[in-house]
């Protein structure tokens, strides 16, 4: 993935992110849900995808990792009580952001 847009400056609520990734690299909106965004990275065999807004602002990333840790956190705490599937990204797990 190309990190160009948090690492140079560029602000993340105003510059698309269109921009600068590559050609046809996935990426899922904040307001799709956690299992629709691993999907999207298994399909396209990557560990991490960009999250943007419906607008194409960068909002994070997430990525396999996190939420592969976010289920061991919640089946630790909420054995009895698994997430739903249909948790979406900003509220079930944090985003990476490029700091």
């Amino acid at each position: 993935m190309n990190r160009e847009v948090g690492g140079l400056g560029h602000d993340p609520k105003t510059e698309p992110i269109e921009a600068h990734m590559e050609k046809n690299n996935p990426y899922c909106f904040d307001d799709q849900t956690v299992a629709q965004a691993e999907q999207m990275m298994l399909n396209a065999k990557v560990g991490e995808i960009p999250v943007v807004t419906r607008e194409k602002l960068l909002v994070g990333t997430i990525n396999i990792e996190a939420i592969a840790q976010g289920r061991r956190r919640r089946e630790r705490l909420e054995p009895l009580n698994p997430a739903p599937e249909s948790a979406t990204i900003g509220c079930s797990i944090p985003l990476l952001h490029n700091e």
